[in-house]
């Protein structure tokens, strides 16, 4: 009895072996041709499938680790970074699979899909990354818009600013708080060794140090900073005035003299004097009353005289 199930057992074995693999040699057979298949990065290959046995799905990996697809015949393009070589290989490879889902098993490698491979060969470097930085100086906070402006088209970014903060967005904001001067860079790396992208590039950002309240310009930078200072000073106009009024002066004296019931008044005298820097002092001259009086008493002699002449018989 037992002998007549083991027989049945392998029986059993070998009818499922030979309709798996009979199934597994109507399977779809992966194929394609890509051109071109070298050139300079970057690298435009158009992929065209030409496997057999009427496959439903496919499934293409493009070797440098950046992006694959899952149509029948695709467009791609090669960015690589080989690093300084003359030439890199890269192997793109195709599986396909039944409408069911079905696919050939690998000969050599049981339970893994067969799969077709063409070596795609880049022979030069690709261009350098390239990007824009708005402003590149200035007082702190200083924020810096980032541009990408690489002449292709890169699906992955990495920026460090050079204060050890980093970003992986296509067109970063980063503010520096702290005055120094920072080197920025991009590189559009890959998701494996084989691939850098492209080149990486950089720039330098001076910070200043921060504008003192009240100031319109930055005071004098830290080492390895420049910065433009610049002072006005305006004085105003100043008109000095001096006027100087001199008072007039007037000076007057009278004498009267009663000889003889005689009365004399001499006219005033004015005197008028302009003072440059201080007032003189002045005194006015006087006539004597005396020499008055003498000449009266002549003139009344005279007359005694003349009377007393005309009086002799």
């Amino acid at each position: 009895m037992k002998k007549i199930v083991l027989v049945f057992l392998l029986l059993i074995i070998w009818s499922v072996y030979t309709v798996s693999a009979d199934t597994n040699t109507t399977l779809p057979e992966p194929n394609f041709i890509a051109t071109p298949v070298s050139g300079s990065a970057p690298l435009t290959v158009q992929f065209t499938d030409t496997s057999t046995g009427n496959p439903g799905r496919w499934s293409w990996d493009f070797g440098d680790g950046q992006g694959g697809s899952a149509i029948q015949n695709p467009k791609y393009t090669f960015y690589c970074n080989v690093n300084g070589a003359n030439s890199l290989i890269i192997p793109v490879k195709l599986y396909v699979w039944s409408n069911s889902g079905i696919c050939k098993i690998e000969s050599d490698w049981p339970g893994e899909c067969e799969n077709k491979t063409v070596n795609i060969i880049l022979t030069s470097l690709p261009p350098n990354s390239a990007f824009t930085a708005t402003p590149t100086s200035g007082p702190a906070p200083l924020t810096v818009q980032f541009t990408d402006t690489s002449p292709w088209t890169p699906t992955g970014w990495y920026w460090t600013f050079g204060d050890g903060t980093t970003s992986t967005i296509k067109n970063p904001s980063h503010s520096y708080t702290i005055s120094g001067v920072y080197t920025a860079t991009l590189t559009h790396p890959g998701n494996n060794d084989l691939c850098n992208w492209a080149n990486p590039v950089n720039t330098t950002i001076t910070v200043l140090s921060p504008i003192a309240p009240g100031t319109t310009t930055s005071p004098t930078p830290s080492l390895n900073q420049t910065a433009t200072i610049t002072t006005s000073t305006t004085l105003p106009p100043t008109t000095v005035t001096e006027q100087t009024t001199l008072p007039s002066v007037t000076m007057a004296q009278t004498v009267t003299a009663t000889p003889s019931g005689f009365y004399y008044t001499p006219k005033p005298t004015v005197t008028t004097m302009k003072v440059f820097t201080s007032i003189p002092t002045s005194t006015p001259t006087q006539k004597s009353p005396f020499g008055i009086e003498f000449s009266i008493l002549a003139i009344s002699a005279a007359i005694l005289i003349v009377r007393s002449q005309y009086r002799k018989p």
